[in-house]
């Protein structure tokens, strides 16, 4: 344990991994890159381990850790009756069932995969999987209260510095990001007439603005705006997976970004950042790869409000967890909206 660590919590006590790179930050074509979108200087991505494994007996010590709601979202390709916000519905012609169970529900009700059918329907192992997510929801709580974590997690300053979390959270916000995507064939479809080409090239279209944020291309359209033609190209459980989130936060940009005219260097920059904070496991029965981290999007909050990522909200200001179960890591993912910097 390292001076100053307390236990609390559930029993989780962190460490930064200080000597952990992450090669997308450290790409110099990368660093051009985010240069040019308004983020160099205000990403970062650190790295913590944890000394804990989550014990059966701990489970009433979890559901007391969560201070807030927290949702898992689960995807099923079944034909079998679903019980689903507390009301049972019969799919048997659907191809996907997006439910929200709430943490207890999943920690009270470990066996539920029973309600929903045959286990051995592929996306059904996702809720026998789901217990796993039992360790990193207790890791959020103790993570934000654990001392190592509190003096050296960065955050940037209302003037645009470097500083450290350094306030004790009395609060925290939570929404678990679902990360199943193993290939960038997943972005495939924007290949389609009208909005990237053939060759690469992004269509433009006349500008427009979402919210303070320029759209000056097809491809902004499909990221933001619901009433574009091709919005439908990526479905809502699309949008919330975690390569679908990092690709819109590189495509948006900062205030100042430079949009790129071919889809590429986007498409670069997501593939090396998810390799970078995502662990994979194979399977040594049927050598098929799967995802094991877990994906949280967090805020916290002190006795002042909000005050991570930032004390100001917006689209671009995004903080992420990546817990890997195995490895006892914690990856986070940093961004705060703004200028950007000419130097690091």
């Amino acid at each position: 344990m390292s001076a100053g660590g307390r236990r609390g919590g559930a029993g989780f006590v962190f460490r930064a991994l200080s000597q952990k790179s992450f090669s997308c930050l450290q790409d110099r074509d990368i660093e051009d890159r985010l240069l040019k979108w308004s983020m160099q200087g205000r990403i970062t991505a650190q790295a913590f381990g944890f000394d804990q494994q989550f014990k059966p007996y701990q489970k009433d010590e979890f559901v007391m850790v969560v201070l807030s709601p927290l949702y898992f979202k689960l995807t099923f390709f079944s034909s079998h009756e679903i019980i689903a916000n507390g009301k049972l519905h019969n799919r048997k012609h659907s191809t996907s069932v997006a439910c929200y169970w709430p943490t207890h529900c999943l920690l009270e009700n470990r066996g539920v995969v029973k309600r929903f059918g045959d286990a051995e329907t592929e996306k059904s192992i996702i809720f026998i999987a789901a217990s796993s997510m039992i360790i990193p929801t207790a890791c959020i709580h103790a993570f934000f209260n654990d001392q190592n974590v509190n003096s050296s997690l960065k955050l940037l300053s209302a003037s645009g510095q470097w500083t450290t979390l350094g306030s004790k959270v009395t609060k925290i916000e939570a929404t678990v990001v679902p990360c199943t995507q193993i290939s960038m064939s997943f972005f495939d479809r924007l290949y389609c007439e009208g909005v990237v080409r053939e060759t690469g090239d992004i269509v433009k279209c006349y500008d427009d603005y979402y919210d303070d944020i320029l759209i000056s291309d097809e491809l902004r359209k499909v990221l933001l705006l619901e009433d574009s033609d091709h919005y439908d190209l990526f479905s809502q459980l699309d949008r919330e997976e975690f390569l679908f989130c990092l690709f819109k936060h590189f495509c948006i940009g900062g205030t100042l970004c430079q949009f790129e005219d071919v889809v590429d260097p986007y498409l670069e920059t997501t593939k090396a950042f998810y390799k970078d904070l995502v662990s994979v496991q194979k399977n040594p029965e049927t050598k098929e790869i799967r995802i094991i981290s877990t994906v949280f999007r967090v805020s916290a909050y002190d006795a002042n409000g909000l005050c991570y990522p930032s004390s100001k909200s917006h689209e671009q200001t995004f903080a992420y967890l990546i817990v890997d179960p195995c490895k006892r890591h914690v990856n986070t993912l940093y961004h705060c909206f703004g200028g950007g910097v000419f130097a690091n």
